[in-house]
């Protein structure tokens, strides 16, 4: 496929000048994406390849760690959203970086590559399916010629501001300065609001989902609403959200959705937003308007009750209490480059090792992750520390995700089965035991206890012992049961 495109494509004209890489990956993307089937999904990750995925320096040890990190993820007790799916973390940390016109590409270029191709990937796809399929090869056609076989920003701008202008939209409201801007924008989402609807003439669609979308970034960004990862799902189209603005999203479907989804084209998010779904009543009789597309909205995301904890916030740690033959066996054989995400690995060498998952359904403000851990011996320990305004009676409470399968993936659950935990609690220099059995929570935010606290300082410490498959630690909240609590903007651990 990618020599028919660039038969099609590459080898009739090329890019010049400032940001021509950028400009012939994404036409190479465009023409791709006009023989892509549209019943596969499409895969989020960079799809470049690069000789600098195999470094012929690394040596035999690093490449037999590579192979063990390969087989250890399919062990993994993680099935949720993995870097397969996704960019890795490492990638997405140089992508945010600097523009696809600055990309440093000396410097770790397998990663600078792999974030050069998420960036311009983005691109392509927001184009292609603001343009649509014909409107996209018109664009395609128009670059091929008549000409001296290149075109530059300039030439490039101007093909894809006519091809929009036929649709009826503008190109800098689709994409922006996507050469030159390194700044991404950021998602919220309100619950979903599902409604049936007055039936269209052809008898379709009889529902519509409803979702207020709030950009907390200066810099704007494109989304879209989708009942689920298969392909076959519908979409709504591209909307744009300017920075620090909300709207409101309508989209149609024939059928009452059973997920809804929040897809960024490329956003701080990284992954798509789980909506929430209420209970609705889908024999609801009552006739309404259709609503589809965006409105401008006052919905502004709720504050958060009490001080939130997660697994991303300064407040949260691993603290490894003693030694093991892991770094004995990474000696032996050589180093080898781990993925990490925000100083965790994304897969584990060794049963207890702590790792970091993208979950859809797990606590966080932009970035919905979980750290976890399959059993062990509990040498390392995972901890959520919060400085509380002050002492006194609080409530302490602990976030679980879902575990239940999602959007398709059959009948796979996000994480493994969850046993007792080995949980304390130190506050003012008493370490009190905590009895918590994951086996009988339920999803989202679950009480732990009420604590009598004589000092600010705490620290919830979660090894990996359990007679489960695994631990998690996703997010903690402490909530005042005594008094008026102030809680200023800076506080440490403060979500």
């Amino acid at each position: 496929m990618r020599a028919w495109v660039r038969n099609l494509v590459g080898f009739q004209t090329v890019a010049d000048g400032p940001g021509a890489g950028a400009l012939d990956y994404v036409s190479e993307v465009l023409g791709r994406e006009l023989f892509r089937d549209p019943t596969r999904l499409r895969v989020a990750s960079p799809t470049m390849y690069t000789a600098h995925f195999s470094n012929a320096d690394a040596g035999f040890g690093a490449t037999v760690l590579g192979m063990l990190d390969g087989l250890a993820s399919q062990g993994n007790a993680w099935t949720g959203f993995r870097p397969a799916f996704f960019a890795q973390s490492s990638v997405w940390e140089r992508a945010i970086d600097a523009p696809l016109t600055e990309m440093d590409y000396q410097t770790d270029p397998r990663r600078a590559i792999g974030a050069f191709a998420l960036r311009a990937k983005a691109v392509a796809h927001s184009i292609g399916d603001g343009l649509g399929r014909d409107r996209t090869a018109n664009l395609l056609a128009t670059l091929r010629g008549p000409g001296d076989g290149t075109y530059n920003a300039a030439e490039f701008a101007a093909a894809v501001a006519a091809a929009v202008a036929a649709a009826g939209a503008d190109i800098e409201r689709l994409v922006g300065d996507w050469l030159n801007d390194a700044a991404l924008p950021v998602f919220v989402a309100s619950r979903a609001e599902v409604r049936r609807v007055a039936p269209q003439t052809d008898a379709q669609p009889h529902y519509e989902t409803r979702v207020h979308v709030r950009n907390d970034e200066p810099t704007p960004g494109l989304v879209r609403l989708s009942p689920g990862v298969s392909p076959q799902s519908p979409r709504s189209e591209p909307i744009r959200v300017d920075g620090n603005t909300t709207v409101e999203i309508g989209m149609p479907s024939a059928e009452p959705p059973q997920t809804v989804l929040l897809e960024p084209y490329l956003a701080l998010n990284r992954i798509p937003l789980l909506v929430d779904l209420p209970d609705f009543d889908e024999y609801d009789t009552a006739i309404r308007e259709l609503f589809v597309g965006a409105r401008p909205s006052t919905w502004m995301p709720a504050t958060p009750a009490g001080i939130v904890i997660d697994d991303l916030d300064p407040g949260f740690s691993v603290e490894r209490r003693h030694e093991d033959a892991r770094l004995g066996r990474t000696a032996l054989m050589g180093p080898a480059t781990r993925e990490f995400d925000q100083g965790l690995p994304v897969v584990d060498r060794e049963p207890g090792e702590w790792t970091r998952a993208n979950i859809l359904s797990s606590w966080g403000k932009y970035r919905r992750t979980v750290a976890g851990a399959r059993s062990g011996d509990g040498s390392e320990v995972a901890v959520f520390s919060a400085r509380l305004p002050t002492p006194g009676r609080w409530q302490l409470d602990f976030h679980v995700p879902n575990r239940e399968p999602h959007m398709g993936w059959g009948n796979m659950t996000s994480y493994g089965t969850l046993g007792s935990f080995d949980m304390a609690l130190v506050a003012g220099g008493n370490r009190t035991r905590v009895d918590f059995d994951g086996s009988a929570v339920d999803p989202g935010w679950n009480k732990i206890g009420e604590y009598e606290l004589t000092t600010a300082e705490t620290r919830l410490e979660i090894t990996s012992r359990t007679d489960g498959q695994m631990v998690i630690a996703d997010a903690i909240r402490w909530i005042p049961l005594e008094g008026t609590v102030t809680i200023g903007p800076n506080e440490p651990g403060d979500s």
